[in-house]
């Protein structure tokens, strides 16, 4: 019988999750200004059935569809292509009023607006150790996880020899943690931010940002980049100065 001594949370710090890069690590391939229009055409057709009263920024359209050509946009450092779908999906969900992860920014020059965290994967390995901690709270990890481990053995034992079966149990152990954690709401997953205001009880979706831009060089990168969004939408440029 299969028992495991080591944490399950110590294995899934160390797991091998890596889904944003160095600047220098990748090439970045430029997409073709003429094929980002389109791009672009079609994340604004898109949005019109998507926002039901709100308004999304030229400069986050931009956004949206570089990245669904699979182009690669720099954060402070760091390099990231996101599901450009599952943007436009969470937007809609904002608008539809589903329950959502929305943070406020507490602190100048940001105060006043919010954060929605879209495209979870992101932070796949944080959102799969968040959950497994929710999964042992109050338990012993270890008599805990050698429990569900017991259930898997005692399963693969049915169709394959003890030895397979023993080899098999802690992978098929992680890979359940994960797949359990992709499919919990998408309200208590952490993930990188789509930018926001909220005036007048209509919506307006600025840019994309990242947690790890704003610990890296402040919320001032962010507003540097939001302030492209001040001329189309001085209601925003009104609200941030007030705060």
């Amino acid at each position: 019988m299969i028992y495991l001594k080591t944490p399950v949370s110590e294995i899934l710090k160390t797991a091998s999750l890596q889904t944003e890069y160095k600047f220098d690590e990748v090439s970045k391939s430029e997409v073709l200004e003429g094929e980002l229009i389109n791009s672009i055409n079609d994340v604004t057709e898109v949005l019109k059935i998507k926002l039901k009263g709100g308004y999304c920024s030229n400069l986050l359209k931009r956004q949206i569809a570089n990245h669904r050509k699979g182009n690669y946009e720099k954060f402070g450092s760091k390099l990231q292509n996101y599901h450009g779908s599952t943007i436009l999906d969470t937007i809609e969900a904002v608008e539809d009023g589903h329950k959502t992860n929305i943070r406020p920014f507490n602190n100048r020059p940001l105060k006043g607006l919010f954060h929605v965290h879209h495209n979870s994967n992101t932070f796949l390995s944080i959102n799969i150790q968040n959950y497994w901690q929710t999964l042992i709270k109050g338990k012993n990890e270890i008599e805990y996880q050698n429990k569900r481990l017991k259930e898997i053995f005692l399963n693969l034992e049915n169709t394959h020899s003890t030895k397979i079966a023993e080899e098999k149990s802690v992978l098929v152990l992680l890979n359940k943690i994960k797949a359990e954690a992709s499919f919990r709401e998408f309200s208590v997953k952490t993930g990188e931010w789509i930018v926001f205001a909220q005036i007048d009880n209509k919506n307006y979706y600025l840019c994309l940002a990242t947690h790890g831009e704003a610990i890296e060089f402040g919320d001032e990168i962010i507003f540097n980049r939001i302030s492209d969004c001040f001329q189309e939408f001085p209601n925003v440029e009104e609200l941030l100065s007030k705060q």
